[in-house]
């Protein structure tokens, strides 16, 4: 708490007031609050209307609302007060005479118990956590007071959320037009929490809650929570990394810039001594199973921290429970069924969760089915696609819903077709499974060799010549064969095959071409000179 030593001089009709003690205002100042707590005790009501004995030029009513304290002070024709209409206690200034109406603070803190001397007002702030005494000098009642955020907006110890009178008095001698008040809105807040009992570390969401009065909506939701942090929005998440009780804090702007708000205290215990904690999950299989199908769960729990599962107990939602890790349960009659687990850690730390699980109903019928698997090759290359085909021979009034493959490698597929390459060499056995629309299934297999491919094969060609015939040779290196056999004569004529003969038509030399084209793919050739006189 900070307080000034004040000596008042003469002004208008303000009286030189002695200098006061410490011990004095204090006493006077524990005396206000006292008055102002007998106040609350004691609700009034009613209004003072303009034109009554004492209140010249009075434009509005003053309102002293029930059950909420309005401690005032007048000096001269300026009264101050104490007023919770924007949902927390701020300062107003009232001149009687020209019936203007001035707020001195506006911030989410609480500020009470005014009192007025000439020029200069004091009140109690709870900007800081604890009781300070503000003092302010006005400067004129006629001044459009602007709102003061620090020490840096040139007015040295003004104190944040008071809202600062201006440096000079204004010199127009005509009244200037007021500004406009809140509006006709108010608000009450509150605030949920969950985990309602956090941990450190533990994320704790909040859900801010307004009931507003008036045409009005929520502009800002501003959280503090407790510990230094803040965050906006209706909802908003935190951690605390200590334990300890904390006041955390939300406060409402509506759109007209009325303000409320709320304050509750968390308290945040500390982590078990090894620091464990746990998410509990499970998984299920048949996801859909039918009445007297028996379903496996198994527990999919992480841990967190140098510990163990202890313990893991289930309820099956149909009065049955179970133990262990991977429990299994048949339901007798269809239903939808809530599955609860409970894990408990070694060092006693707990978690669980719940999932619904879907039992339906028995088939009209009991179908069957026989699958069978075609492919267009036994053996494949490497990267060579081999292309699939189901097929289900259904008994019963039921039909093939899925198709599923498992081709052996690591690599899944769906539908009644599938193609797949292998990347690797080897004997692959190839699963389809089928399922029908009443959950029977039958399924197939077949093997597919993948072999390396082939040494490329290389050849050397050769001709020979008689006459006008020629005969192509080849020497083949590797599983190979030839395939084409491909003559250039030299005077723009072809042929094809290993012997052919050909006929010149004048006389000179001429180059014959052949080009031997393998099975592979791979090619040679060969050339000879053709000398030919007539």
């Amino acid at each position: 708490m900070f307080i000034y030593y004040v000596e008042f001089t003469p002004l208008g009709n303000c009286m030189r007031k002695p200098r006061l003690p410490v011990t004095y205002l204090v006493v006077f100042i524990v005396a206000v609050i006292s008055i102002a707590v007998i106040a609350t005790a004691a609700p009034q009501a009613g209004t003072l209307t303009s034109g009554e004995p004492g209140m010249p030029g009075l434009t509005r009513a003053l309102e002293v609302f029930p059950n909420n304290l309005s401690h005032a002070d007048i000096s001269g024709n300026r009264i101050v007060y104490s007023d919770y209409r924007n949902g927390n206690w701020d300062i107003f200034l009232f001149n009687h005479t020209s019936g203007r109406e001035y707020q001195l603070t506006n911030d989410s803190y609480d500020q009470m118990n005014p009192t007025i001397s000439c020029d200069l007002v004091a009140w109690y702030d709870n900007s800081t956590g604890s009781w300070d005494l503000v003092l302010l000098k006005l400067h004129g009642d006629d001044a459009a007071y602007q709102v003061c955020t620090g020490p840096d907006e040139g007015r040295p110890g003004c104190p944040a959320g008071v809202v600062c009178p201006p440096t000079s008095t204004p010199t127009s001698t005509q009244a200037p037009t007021p500004t406009p008040g809140p509006g006709n809105c108010s608000c009450r807040a509150n605030f949920t929490w969950n985990p309602e009992s956090p941990a450190v570390n533990n994320t704790v969401n909040f859900t801010g809650n307004t009931t507003v009065s008036g045409d009005c909506n929520v502009r800002t939701w501003a959280w503090d929570f407790g510990d230094g942090a803040t965050g906006d929005g209706e909802t908003v998440s935190h951690a605390y990394t200590a334990e300890g009780a904390y006041t955390v804090r939300l406060n409402v702007t509506l759109d007209d810039g009325t303000r409320c708000s709320a304050s509750e205290n968390v308290s945040v215990s500390p982590l078990p001594v090894d620091n464990c904690s746990c998410t509990a999950d499970f998984t299920w299989s048949p996801q859909s199973p039918g009445v007297n199908d028996t379903v496996d769960f198994t527990d999919q729990t992480s841990v967190d921290g140098d510990c163990a599962i202890q313990a893991w107990v289930w309820s099956f939602g149909d009065g049955a429970t179970g133990e262990g890790e991977t429990p299994g349960h048949a339901y007798t009659a269809e239903g939808t069924y809530t599955v609860r687990l409970n894990v408990t850690l070694d060092d006693g730390t707990a978690c669980n969760t719940s999932r619904d699980v879907t039992v339906s109903p028995p088939p009209e019928e009991n179908c069957s089915c026989t699958a069978s698997i075609a492919k267009d090759r036994e053996q494949a290359d490497p990267e060579q696609p081999v292309a699939f085909t189901g097929s289900a021979t259904v008994d019963g009034d039921c039909n093939v819903q899925t198709w599923a493959w498992d081709f052996g490698d690591g690599a899944t597929g769906e539908g009644e077709t599938a193609s797949h390459a292998y990347a690797a060499e080897g004997t692959y056995t190839v699963t389809l499974v089928a399922t029908l629309d009443d959950g029977t299934t039958c399924q197939a297999t077949t093997d597919v060799t993948v072999v390396p491919p082939p040494e490329p094969c290389s050849c050397s060609a050769s001709i020979t010549t008689d006459g006008n015939s020629f005969r192509g040779n080849v020497d083949i290196q590797g599983d190979c064969n030839v395939q084409t056999w491909a003559w250039d004569f030299g005077d723009g004529t072809t042929g094809s095959g290993q012997d052919v003969t050909h006929d010149y038509t004048s006389e000179g030399t001429y180059t014959v071409t052949l080009v031997v084209t393998l099975d592979d793919g791979n090619t040679c050739q060969a050339t000879s000179q053709a000398f030919v006189v007539f």
